[in-house]
């Protein structure tokens, strides 16, 4: 497979968190005014620094290979020996400050850095299967904001799905042939030929029982005579009926909004402006910020479905924090991830989880 020549929309993920910008998909043209007029009104970085844009910079840089200390909120020495590296191997100006030229090419090598991730690997995933693989794609597609559900590495429809809109937006021309549906029809039920429509009906997207049942909800669409409440949610998030009345269930249809540092809105949330935004929809108002939301909580001996899930990351005490859906997975807005479900066994999680809250 070769890659078509083609001009390729400038596009502006998590970093976009703290340059107060969208969504990746925010721009169809090579950055354009209102973007530099953005970028340019952007307090630049620098040695000495202290404030939560840090975490993305170094969170990119990392992922980059530019950087490999601790990821937190101070502009230290390695941080400014990590983009002195950067600007000398791109050939820009050698300041050891993020200027706008400096973001904008991270930007860019992240993003061709996804792009290739997904060249090389999705023309062998194949639907109903589990790999490493399928889970790098799957946050590569995140990245572009054409995945919304949980990175799980299980090939399904959704998957399929952001592969084909990543062939439709860079003409990427994929082989995506491994991905066609396994389709059983009844000779008695010829209703259930028709495959040609996968968003208004989850019987086009079925998959062989015997993957199917080991599958998690996001990519789960096998009907089944009773629906479980994930179920339900997927088939609102898709056919746009009725939102789910439950702090959880709104919480659920949020999946997929990217992180804006400061942000509050379906735009783009930080940490706690998601939190304080689902709450919202319920008539309950919480404080701004996770320690003040900690401190408007009370501890519970373990999490129950709706409770608070907090966490220690770039500072001491609660920085971070989430909503508890059951079996081991919370809800949150991640500085890398927008809006995702995550699990508490996980070393990164676990190793940082102060415990559980109910709202007081």
């Amino acid at each position: 497979m070769r890659r078509k020549k083609t001009v390729r929309p400038f596009l502006l993920s998590t970093m976009a968190g703290s340059l107060a910008l969208s969504s990746p998909l925010a721009f169809s043209v090579p950055v354009d005014a209102e973007a530099k007029t953005q970028l340019i009104e952007l307090k630049q970085m620098k040695y000495g620094d202290h404030h939560e844009s840090v975490i993305h910079l170094k969170e990119k840089l990392k992922f980059i290979q530019y950087y490999s200390g601790e990821v937190d909120e101070e502009y230290d020495v390695m941080t400014q020996h990590a983009v002195l590296r950067f600007q000398k191997h791109y050939g820009l100006k050698e300041t050891g400050v993020t200027n706008e030229s400096t973001i904008l090419k991270i930007e860019e090598v992240e993003k061709d850095y996804h792009i290739n991730q997904i060249e090389s690997y999705a023309e062998n995933l194949k639907l109903g299967t589990k790999s490493p693989e399928a889970k790098s794609i799957q946050r590569s597609l995140a990245y572009f904001g054409v995945y919304q559900a949980e990175i799980d590495g299980i090939v399904g429809p959704k998957t399929k799905r952001g592969l084909e809109r990543m062939n439709d937006i860079f003409k990427l021309d994929l082989s995506l042939e491994n991905l066609q549906p396994v389709v059983t029809i009844a000779e008695n039920k010829p209703q259930e030929q028709e495959t040609h429509e996968p968003e208004a009906s989850t019987h086009n997207d079925t998959v062989e029982p015997t993957v199917v049942e080991e599958q998690k909800e996001e990519e789960t669409e096998e009907v089944e005579e009773e629906e479980t409440e994930e179920e339900k949610s997927e088939i609102q998030q898709v056919a746009s009926t009725t939102a789910d009345t439950s702090v959880v269930g709104t919480a659920r249809n949020l999946v997929g909004v990217p992180y804006v540092w400061g942000g509050t809105t379906t735009s783009g949330f930080d940490c706690s402006g998601y939190l304080q935004f689902v709450y919202k929809q319920h008539g309950i108002s919480i404080p701004r910020t996770v320690s003040d939301i900690w401190n408007a909580t009370s501890a519970v001996s373990a999490p129950s479905v709706g409770n608070l899930v907090f966490f220690e990351t770039y500072k001491p005490g609660p920085s971070h924090a989430g909503i508890y859906l059951g079996n081991g997975q919370f809800i949150h807005a991640g500085t890398s991830t927008g809006v995702t479900i995550s699990n508490l066994n996980e070393s990164y999680w676990s190793s940082r989880y102060l415990g559980s809250r109910t709202l007081n």
